[in-house]
């Protein structure tokens, strides 16, 4: 898998007119993911996938777009109007022939990906959601005060527990622990 940095440094490296009608599809274990430009392109002129928008790790907000579809789909994805297709074992590379792509209206090609990727809702993981509904629910404060912990340990049914559920208890006492400090 492409560590996230190259991906976005692919897709930012865009500087003729030809550059901005390429797709870069790139291998994550049974799919290929489009992300940013790439994505947009695949919205507008090849399907009308779901589009996910994630916050980057780095920790300043930025956030990312991507599509996704399986590695065994491609044929039914390469789009009638593509004038070349580069496969290798890791990216695809999608040249579309897109006869509305010209230096004057770049500007305003530019403004329809921003808005697009503006108009992607940020998905929230299941565990960040659950913690802002506990806030909302608590009246503000904070749900995982040590005493909740302490609570949450003694009630746990231990003896009627597997393995897996007392290492997946553990890891969410350790997050719950993690957000107080």
């Amino acid at each position: 898998m492409t560590q996230i940095n190259t991906i976005l440094e692919i897709e930012r490296d865009r500087k003729e007119i030809g550059d901005y009608t390429k797709i870069n599809l790139f291998v994550e274990g049974l799919f290929y993911r489009a992300y940013e430009w790439s994505a947009w392109l695949c919205c507008r002129y090849i399907n009308q996938f779901k589009p996910t928008k994630r916050e980057i790790k780095s920790g300043n907000g930025e956030t990312i777009v991507y599509v996704g579809f399986p590695v065994t789909s491609l044929s039914r994805y390469l789009p009638e109007n593509s004038a070349s297709v580069t496969n290798d074992d890791k990216t695809v590379e999608i040249t579309l022939s897109i006869s509305d792509f010209s230096e004057e209206n770049m500007e305003q090609i530019q403004n329809d990906f921003k808005n697009w990727k503006n108009s992607v809702p940020l998905a929230v993981s299941k565990k960040a959601k659950s913690l802002r509904d506990d806030l909302k629910n608590n009246g503000g404060e904070h749900p995982h005060r040590m005493s909740d912990i302490m609570l949450s340990i003694l009630s746990f049914p231990l003896e009627n527990k597997t393995p897996m559920d007392c290492m997946n208890f553990i890891a969410e006492l350790k997050q719950r622990i993690t957000l107080l400090i």
